[in-house]
């Protein structure tokens, strides 16, 4: 994971069977990422917290693209 060079989000549900400290143990292996727990949410991410699901994405996907230095 340390050859990854983009800006990463990992999110994980509150109650994921890929528990939030497995999740937040791969983002320490990956160069700058961020990890954000959806309380009450499952596995599903998006259909447990749709709503805060995509208001996460969105803000890390508008924050990615305001640093590429792009156009």
């Amino acid at each position: 994971m340390k050859g990854i060079t983009v800006p990463t989000l990992y999110t994980v549900g509150e109650f994921d069977e890929a528990d939030p400290p497995t999740i937040e143990r791969f983002a320490r292996m990956t160069p700058g990422a961020q990890v954000v727990v959806l309380p009450g949410a499952a596995h599903l991410t998006p259909w447990d917290a749709r709503d805060e699901s995509i208001r996460v994405v969105r803000t890390f996907l508008r924050a990615a693209d305001s640093s590429s230095g792009k156009p």
